[in-house]
């Protein structure tokens, strides 16, 4: 039974490890529930790690609190972006800029690489203002680049309106072009 737990416990650490980012860059998220995707990979990766440190624990008879506090600190590591998003909250504020680049996903991978079937990738670019006067730049890629640029749909690469980002995960939450002037 031990020695099934502590497997159990590695392996799910070593898919939060893994897909943890994925499930952040994949999902689509709402302004009401922004919170809830990254609770739920702070909570896979920080309890997969604790789980992990006290599998390895297990299996080597000793030093539980140091190996659970060790392993579950990386796992908090790995998801120190949601977190700081979870203390910050989302960054309000006037759009300075947005836009959205089509290039060959090869072209990331740089000189020498083979031209695949056409296949390409989306990066975007988000620039606001804050009320307190900081300049944000959001810079989602694949999903979340292509969910941002279906809400910015009519507002132009210029400037004008207001949007709600997540700046540790490059999430756009909300762009609303009809406010001209933006906030203040």
């Amino acid at each position: 039974m031990k020695r099934t737990l502590a497997i159990t416990g590695i392996v799910v650490f070593s898919c939060a490890a893994m897909l943890g980012s994925l499930l952040t860059a994949l999902v689509p998220f709402q302004l009401e529930t922004w919170w809830f995707w990254p609770v739920v990979r702070v909570a896979w990766q920080l309890g997969g790690g604790l789980w992990c440190g006290l599998g390895i624990a297990m299996l080597v008879d000793g030093g539980y609190f140091k190996l659970t506090a060790g392993v579950g600190a990386l796992g908090l590591l790995l998801a120190i972006n949601p977190v700081l998003d979870l203390v910050r909250g989302p960054a309000q504020g006037m759009l300075l800029s947005v836009g959205t680049t089509r290039y060959p996903a090869w072209a990331a991978l740089g000189p020498g690489a083979r031209v695949s079937q056409g296949s390409q990738s989306i990066q975007g670019t988000l620039v606001l203002q804050t009320q307190d006067g900081e300049e944000v730049v959001i810079e989602p890629i694949g999903a979340q680049a292509n969910r941002m640029k279906s809400l910015s749909v009519g507002c132009g690469r210029g400037h004008g309106g207001q949007a709600t980002a997540l700046r540790g995960l490059d999430v756009v939450l909300e762009i609303d072009c009809s406010i001209v002037g933006g906030m203040w």
